[in-house]
């Protein structure tokens, strides 16, 4: 099709080929290889935007995150988060990845989960969310913000590589911010504070669940009272 091929995975006898606008699934079960499906539209630019998981391929462009488990393919954003700005849901919650964003991708082992970064480049993480985390245990999205290497002092996290799996089981990359500030960091899940210069927690967390009906969505209910359990450092 004359379009450069820009990503490779490998998952169940099955070969993804990534184009900037397709993606071709290459069936190399028996000797003879043949073309088992072509997906439109949802291409990658880079390597760093696709990782192998547990449960299939995944990879994020500014359309949303896909996952192929060898027989379908699914948009794991669909009803979950915004693919644009929507004053209807929570501010910030969308999908803030463009046509011109090369995101990053990459699976943290011990929480079963993908971590998703807007940008390998410089991002200003004060005013919009700065990456997605998704749990494949709770099928649930976590929208980040100043989480990355230097972005809770600084209000914008570094130019970053692709991110790997280290022998102990980390998730990795390579930060460079300045002349100073470089150095291979690894993700860490633990809960943050966002810290101001004079050290206030400026933290904002929205919560968003489904609609609860009570298994009666023609009846109307009077909640009284709802307990949240949470934990920050």
């Amino acid at each position: 099709d004359g379009d450069e091929i820009t990503a490779l995975a490998y998952y169940k006898d099955k070969i993804l080929q990534f184009k900037k606008r397709k993606v071709f699934v290459v069936n190399v079960s028996d000797d003879q290889y043949y073309l088992e499906n072509t997906f439109q539209d949802i291409g990658v630019d880079q390597q760093c935007q696709v990782t192998t998981v547990p449960f299939g391929v995944v990879w994020a462009n500014e359309q949303g995150c896909f996952i192929y488990n060898g027989t379908e393919l699914e948009n794991l954003i669909d009803g979950k988060i915004a693919p644009t700005s929507d004053a209807t849901f929570i501010p910030n919650n969308y999908w803030r990845i463009g046509a011109s964003d090369v995101p990053l991708i990459g699976y943290i082992r011990d929480k079963k989960s993908l971590l998703i970064i807007n940008t390998a480049d410089i991002f200003t993480t004060t005013a919009a969310p700065e990456g997605y985390q998704y749990s494949f245990v709770t099928k649930s999205w976590t929208v980040l913000q100043r989480r990355t290497y230097d972005s809770g002092s600084s209000s914008a996290n570094g130019s970053k590589s692709n991110m790997q799996i280290d022998a102990d089981g980390n998730l990795i990359w390579y930060v460079k911010h300045g002349t100073s500030k470089n150095a291979i960091v690894k993700w860490d899940d633990a809960p943050q504070n966002n810290l101001d210069t004079v050290g206030n927690d400026t933290s904002t967390i929205y919560f968003r669940t489904k609609d609860f009906d009570f298994g009666q969505p023609g009846v109307r209910k009077k909640i009284y009272k709802i307990y949240v359990t949470y934990q920050c450092t």
